[in-house]
């Protein structure tokens, strides 16, 4: 069997209609995904999410404290930059995917850009911190995402505070006073910072989960639109806060003394943007939070032998209760999320304004199917 392959093998359907003469074979833009289970996507994304941004994590604590290179918003940018440049070449270049037909310029400055800002100042506030703590001290502090999390989705009304609910992030925010309480080399200035970051990365998970439900965008493309937008705010935040000390101190000699550890980073930066994107559209963004405490236990144990910190007893009892608390938060909402809805018109707005989460669509979807009613994607 021959095919003829087109010179445009990304144009529309409705073009291809308009010329019935011509027999084209389009081939999807995603069908190396679509081949593979979406449970095996979601293993894959995940594994490959925490082995890379826990390097990238110990390779940014060096290049800050190690080799001196105080500009820690100009070097979470290096990563947003490779990322939308890459994302570009292989959308643009080799046709690995194709821009999404309904993201537009309007849409972009209105939904993109605002999660962009978000992301960076996110970033910015989450690699200052490395300046002033530990990495150890880091980690257990990221281990109070799940009461920042429901915070805010409780404040969009995407999230009902269970009695459950509230306990688990209760005992989470006590282990993680008393992890704080013994911290030896403790900094009010770093420890603030990666509260808001955390508090940030909360309104960006749930806004970045939001905008892929709603457009089913794929990882490529969420990573092609989601980073230009973040390195602009980082390039800005760079220009006013940190460009002038490195122009006048010779900053750019630290670069060019050894370059392949920033290219490195820069890299590994685009594999953490798109690995993260794709846990929150195959998995979800509660995945990428049970992950993230997984890693975050790990590096916890593992900056102690790379960079020799010390962990203290009261630390180590902290940050166990707080994983028992987010343990118990994470069963709590796996419970909800499987639990089915009925398909009432709430419900459906809900959909179609982008507000629900993928996995709670899908048992939505799976309770009208099991009980012959419209589902609320045939409604959509």
């Amino acid at each position: 069997v021959s095919f003829n392959i087109p010179s445009e093998p990304f144009s529309s359907f409705s073009t291809l209609s308009a010329r019935p003469k011509q027999r084209r074979m389009v081939v999807p833009s995603r069908v190396q995904l679509v081949m593979l289970p979406k449970s095996l996507l979601a293993g894959l994304f995940c594994v490959a999410w925490m082995c890379v941004s826990s390097v990238l994590i110990m390779l940014n604590k060096y290049i800050l404290s190690e080799e001196g290179f105080n500009y820690p918003i100009m070097l979470a940018s290096f990563g947003m930059l490779v990322s939308g440049l890459v994302a570009a070449v292989l959308i643009h270049v080799f046709k690995v995917d194709q821009p999404h037909d309904d993201v537009d310029l309007e849409f972009w400055f209105k939904r993109i850009l605002p999660i962009g800002c978000v992301g960076a100042l996110c970033l910015a506030t989450g690699n200052i911190p490395y300046l002033y703590i530990s990495v150890s001290y880091i980690q257990i502090l990221k281990a109070l995402c799940p009461v920042f999390t429901l915070t805010v989705l409780s404040l969009w009304g995407l999230e009902t505070p269970t009695l459950r609910l509230c306990a688990s992030v209760g005992v989470i925010a006590v282990g993680t006073i008393i992890a704080c309480l013994g911290e030896i080399e403790f900094s009010w200035f770093g420890t603030c910072l990666m509260l808001v970051s955390e508090m940030l990365e909360a309104l960006k998970l749930g806004a970045t989960q939001q905008l892929l439900g709603s457009k089913h965008l794929s990882p490529l493309q969420g990573t092609y639109y989601l980073c230009p937008a973040t390195f602009l705010c980082l390039a800005i935040g760079v220009a006013f806060a940190e460009l002038n000390t490195f122009i006048h101190t010779a900053g750019i000699s630290l670069l060019t003394k050894k370059p392949m550890i920033y290219i490195l980073a820069a890299s590994l930066g685009f594999g953490v943007n798109f690995l993260s994107v794709g846990v929150i559209r195959y998995a979800s963004s509660l995945w990428l939070k049970v992950l993230g405490q997984a890693k975050n236990a790990a590096l916890v144990y593992g900056s102690t032998l790379v960079f020799h910190n010390i962990v203290t007893l009261p630390q180590y009892i902290g940050y166990g209760i707080s994983l028992l608390g987010f343990g118990f938060y994470s069963y709590v909402k796996a419970q909800q999320q499987q639990a089915p809805a009925p398909a009432s018109p709430e419900n459906v707005k809900v959909v179609r304004e982008g507000r629900l989460p993928i996995t709670a669509q899908a048992s939505v979807d799976n309770f009208a199917q099991l009980n012959k009613i419209p589902s609320i994607s045939a409604l959509k």
